[in-house]
Protein backbone atom coordinates (compact mmCIF):
# COMPACT_ATOMS: atom_id res chain seq x y z
CA UNK A 1 0.00 0.00 0.00
CA UNK A 2 2.47 2.25 1.06
CA UNK A 3 5.63 1.68 -0.80
CA UNK A 4 3.97 -0.25 -4.08
CA UNK A 5 4.79 -1.84 -7.16
CA UNK A 6 1.32 -2.61 -8.10
CA UNK A 7 -0.38 -0.90 -11.07
CA UNK A 8 -3.89 -1.78 -10.59
CA UNK A 9 -7.04 0.55 -8.31
CA UNK A 10 12.19 -10.79 6.88
CA UNK A 11 16.92 -15.07 9.77
CA UNK A 12 19.75 -12.19 9.49
CA UNK A 13 21.60 -9.95 6.79
CA UNK A 14 23.18 -6.94 7.63
CA UNK A 15 21.45 -6.29 10.89
CA UNK A 16 18.04 -7.78 9.76
CA UNK A 17 17.50 -5.88 6.60
CA UNK A 18 18.37 -5.07 3.17
CA UNK A 19 18.26 -1.69 1.09
CA UNK A 20 17.26 -2.23 -2.25
CA UNK A 21 16.13 1.30 -2.74
CA UNK A 22 17.40 1.49 -6.42
CA UNK A 23 15.33 0.31 -9.19
CA UNK A 24 12.36 0.70 -6.69
CA UNK A 25 9.12 1.32 -8.34
CA UNK A 26 6.14 3.39 -6.86
CA UNK A 27 2.53 2.58 -7.35
CA UNK A 28 1.28 6.34 -7.77
CA UNK A 29 4.24 7.68 -9.86
CA UNK A 30 3.83 3.75 -12.12
CA UNK A 31 2.49 4.29 -15.74
CA UNK A 32 3.89 0.44 -16.36
CA UNK A 33 1.72 -2.32 -15.37
CA UNK A 34 4.10 -4.60 -13.32
CA UNK A 35 5.00 -7.77 -14.84
CA UNK A 36 5.54 -11.39 -13.69
CA UNK A 37 9.05 -10.73 -15.13
CA UNK A 38 9.32 -7.70 -12.84
CA UNK A 39 8.26 -9.72 -9.74
CA UNK A 40 10.79 -12.19 -10.72
CA UNK A 41 13.61 -10.02 -10.69
CA UNK A 42 12.43 -8.04 -7.57
CA UNK A 43 12.39 -11.50 -5.80
CA UNK A 44 15.53 -12.29 -6.89
CA UNK A 45 17.40 -9.05 -5.71
CA UNK A 46 15.42 -9.28 -1.85
CA UNK A 47 16.02 -13.04 -1.55
CA UNK A 48 19.87 -12.27 -2.35
CA UNK A 49 19.88 -9.33 0.27
CA UNK A 50 17.36 -9.76 2.64
CA UNK A 51 16.12 -11.58 5.64
CA UNK A 52 12.30 -13.67 4.91
CA UNK A 53 9.82 -15.44 7.20
CA UNK A 54 6.45 -16.69 5.82
CA UNK A 55 2.86 -15.49 5.87
CA UNK A 56 -0.09 -17.24 5.47
CA UNK A 57 -2.81 -16.14 3.99
CA UNK A 58 -6.00 -17.40 3.11
CA UNK A 59 -4.38 -21.09 3.37
CA UNK A 60 -1.80 -20.09 0.93
CA UNK A 61 2.02 -19.32 1.92
CA UNK A 62 4.04 -16.05 0.99
CA UNK A 63 7.40 -15.66 1.31
CA UNK A 64 7.93 -11.88 2.30
CA UNK A 65 10.89 -10.03 3.01
CA UNK A 66 12.61 -7.34 5.97
CA UNK A 67 13.60 -3.61 4.06
CA UNK A 68 16.02 -1.61 5.79
CA UNK A 69 14.42 1.51 6.47
CA UNK A 70 16.46 3.74 4.33
CA UNK A 71 14.33 2.03 1.58
CA UNK A 72 12.36 4.97 2.47
CA UNK A 73 13.24 7.17 5.49
CA UNK A 74 10.33 9.53 5.69
CA UNK A 75 8.21 6.58 5.82
CA UNK A 76 8.97 4.99 9.32
CA UNK A 77 7.90 1.32 9.45
CA UNK A 78 6.54 1.13 6.09
CA UNK A 79 5.52 -1.69 4.16
CA UNK A 80 5.86 -2.55 0.15
CA UNK A 81 3.86 -4.76 -2.09
CA UNK A 82 3.81 -5.71 -5.86
CA UNK A 83 1.15 -7.72 -7.25
CA UNK A 84 1.23 -8.84 -11.13
CA UNK A 85 -1.22 -6.77 -13.32
CA UNK A 86 -2.37 -10.12 -14.71
CA UNK A 87 -3.22 -11.87 -11.56
CA UNK A 88 -6.17 -12.54 -9.97
CA UNK A 89 -6.45 -14.11 -6.20
CA UNK A 90 -9.93 -15.38 -6.83
CA UNK A 91 -9.38 -17.11 -10.24
CA UNK A 92 -6.34 -17.94 -10.35
CA UNK A 93 -4.42 -21.05 -9.00
CA UNK A 94 -0.91 -20.72 -9.37
CA UNK A 95 1.73 -23.37 -8.25
CA UNK A 96 3.79 -21.04 -6.89
CA UNK A 97 2.18 -17.48 -5.31
CA UNK A 98 5.66 -15.80 -5.16
CA UNK A 99 5.71 -16.06 -8.64
CA UNK A 100 2.63 -12.97 -8.91
CA UNK A 101 3.13 -11.10 -5.54
CA UNK A 102 5.79 -9.88 -3.65
CA UNK A 103 5.80 -8.02 -0.02
CA UNK A 104 8.05 -6.72 2.88
CA UNK A 105 7.78 -4.67 5.76
CA UNK A 106 10.29 -2.30 7.12
CA UNK A 107 12.96 -3.93 9.95
CA UNK A 108 11.87 -0.95 12.24
CA UNK A 109 8.18 -3.42 12.20
CA UNK A 110 8.58 -5.19 15.49
CA UNK A 111 9.36 -8.92 14.55
CA UNK A 112 5.92 -10.13 15.82
CA UNK A 113 4.02 -7.40 14.40
CA UNK A 114 5.28 -8.23 11.18
CA UNK A 115 2.55 -10.49 9.58
CA UNK A 116 -0.46 -8.07 10.65
CA UNK A 117 0.96 -5.59 8.19
CA UNK A 118 1.84 -7.96 5.30
CA UNK A 119 -1.15 -9.49 5.83
CA UNK A 120 -3.02 -5.86 5.52
CA UNK A 121 -1.13 -5.41 2.45
CA UNK A 122 -2.29 -9.17 1.22
CA UNK A 123 -6.16 -8.40 1.88
CA UNK A 124 -6.00 -4.97 0.19
CA UNK A 125 -4.08 -6.10 -2.87
CA UNK A 126 -4.97 -9.55 -3.67
CA UNK A 127 -8.95 -9.41 -2.59
CA UNK A 128 -11.63 -7.37 -3.32
CA UNK A 129 -11.65 -5.10 -0.47
CA UNK A 130 -10.48 -1.84 -0.03
CA UNK A 131 -8.16 -0.16 2.41
CA UNK A 132 -10.82 0.45 5.35
CA UNK A 133 -11.63 -3.71 5.02
CA UNK A 134 -7.95 -3.88 5.56
CA UNK A 135 -7.50 -2.19 8.06
CA UNK A 136 -10.33 -3.79 10.10
CA UNK A 137 -9.13 -7.17 8.93
CA UNK A 138 -5.58 -5.87 10.77
CA UNK A 139 -6.99 -4.57 13.47
CA UNK A 140 -9.15 -8.04 14.73
CA UNK A 141 -5.84 -10.19 13.79
CA UNK A 142 -3.69 -8.09 16.01
CA UNK A 143 -6.12 -8.21 19.02
CA UNK A 144 -6.58 -11.92 18.48
CA UNK A 145 -3.20 -12.20 18.42
CA UNK A 146 -1.64 -9.67 21.19
CA UNK A 147 -1.74 -9.22 24.87
CA UNK A 148 -3.90 -6.34 25.81
CA UNK A 149 -1.36 -4.13 26.87
CA UNK A 150 0.68 -4.69 23.31
CA UNK A 151 -2.65 -4.22 21.12
CA UNK A 152 -3.25 -0.77 22.79
CA UNK A 153 0.56 -0.02 22.22
CA UNK A 154 -0.25 -1.74 18.37
CA UNK A 155 -3.44 0.47 17.60
CA UNK A 156 -1.39 3.65 18.61
CA UNK A 157 1.38 3.19 16.77
CA UNK A 158 -0.63 1.96 13.33
CA UNK A 159 -2.82 5.07 14.17
CA UNK A 160 0.53 7.34 14.12
CA UNK A 161 1.13 5.53 11.03
CA UNK A 162 -1.23 6.55 9.15
CA UNK A 163 -1.20 10.20 10.02
CA UNK A 164 2.43 9.98 8.74
CA UNK A 165 1.45 8.30 5.60
CA UNK A 166 -1.25 10.63 5.20
CA UNK A 167 1.41 13.78 5.36
CA UNK A 168 3.65 11.77 3.57
CA UNK A 169 1.18 11.50 0.18
CA UNK A 170 0.15 14.76 0.14
CA UNK A 171 3.95 16.08 0.29
CA UNK A 172 4.52 13.90 -2.54
CA UNK A 173 3.24 14.56 -6.13
CA UNK A 174 1.85 11.37 -8.20
CA UNK A 175 -0.49 10.03 -4.96
CA UNK A 176 -4.25 10.58 -6.45
CA UNK A 177 -6.44 11.95 -4.31
CA UNK A 178 -8.64 8.71 -4.01
CA UNK A 179 -5.59 6.79 -2.46
CA UNK A 180 -5.34 9.42 0.45
CA UNK A 181 -8.76 8.90 0.73
CA UNK A 182 -8.04 5.15 1.20
CA UNK A 183 -5.43 6.30 3.74
CA UNK A 184 -7.54 8.42 5.84
CA UNK A 185 -10.22 5.40 6.27
CA UNK A 186 -7.75 3.41 7.46
CA UNK A 187 -6.95 6.16 9.41
CA UNK A 188 -10.78 6.09 10.93
CA UNK A 189 -10.45 2.85 11.16
CA UNK A 190 -7.99 2.24 13.43
CA UNK A 191 -8.90 6.03 15.73
CA UNK A 192 -12.43 4.47 16.23
CA UNK A 193 -10.46 1.52 17.94
CA UNK A 194 -8.38 3.69 19.55
CA UNK A 195 -11.38 5.73 21.32
CA UNK A 196 -12.80 2.19 22.87
CA UNK A 197 -9.45 1.15 24.43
Amino acid sequence: MYLSAHSRSFTSWANGACDTKRNFISKERSIMPITRRQISAKRAEFEAQCPSFFVEFEGRQFECFVLRQSMEPALHQFAFQMVAVDFDFQVDRVSDLNEVALFGVAETVPEHWRPFIIQHEMKEYLTPCCCDDAARYEIDLAEKNLQPGEFINYLNRRRNFFRSLISYAEARAGYAPEKVAEFRLSLSAFERVCGGV
